[in-house]
């Protein structure tokens, strides 16, 4: 009986030191692989928090001024407007990563026509075609891809912008 006692001990132990490296590992890969996993509710806190640097999100549109249009079609099914109201306020630099246009229609407006996800939050908009920064003073074109030129953004482009000075081709 002693004996049989002794076993489940070492057994238990076995256990336990296995479960605390195991553990040791977990928090080692988290800490320095900065790969976490958290629910909804702490996502939201996080974000709500203004814990998010920057967030890369889809839009419908963008204007000069910085606004976003991203989460409903005036006529068609919406679901709800998820998360992208909450990222947008709640992170400190937004960029939007977008198609020019889409079936001939131009996105980047001088006005949203869309309702509006946020108000001046977009920081820079990149598509298949150039990268616009916004500013003060409007958008500034930043660089253009190989594929395109620049009289083809500028008639892409409901917008008006400004050519950097130091513009990448």
């Amino acid at each position: 009986m002693v004996s049989l006692n002794l076993h489940l001990l070492k057994h238990n132990l076995h256990l336990k030191i296995l479960l605390i490296l195991y553990f040791l590992f977990l928090v080692y890969d988290l800490v320095h692989q900065k790969e976490q996993f958290f629910d909804s509710c702490t996502s939201f806190g996080i974000i709500r928090g203004g814990h998010v640097d920057v967030t890369v999100l889809g839009a419908l549109q963008v204007d000069k001024e910085g606004n976003l249009a991203n989460w409903m079609v005036p006529g068609k099914m919406v679901p709800g407007m998820g998360g992208a109201m909450d990222l947008v306020v709640g992170a400190k630099h937004v960029i939007v990563a977008m198609e020019h246009t889409s079936n001939g229609a131009v996105k980047i407006l001088k006005e949203c026509k869309l309702p509006l996800t946020a108000v001046g939050v977009v920081d820079l908009i990149i598509t298949e075609k150039a990268v616009f920064e916004v500013t003060d003073k409007g958008l500034v074109l930043k660089e253009i891809t190989p594929y395109s030129s620049l009289e083809d953004i500028k008639a892409t482009t409901a917008a008006d912008f400004i050519v950097a000075d130091n513009l990448k081709k």
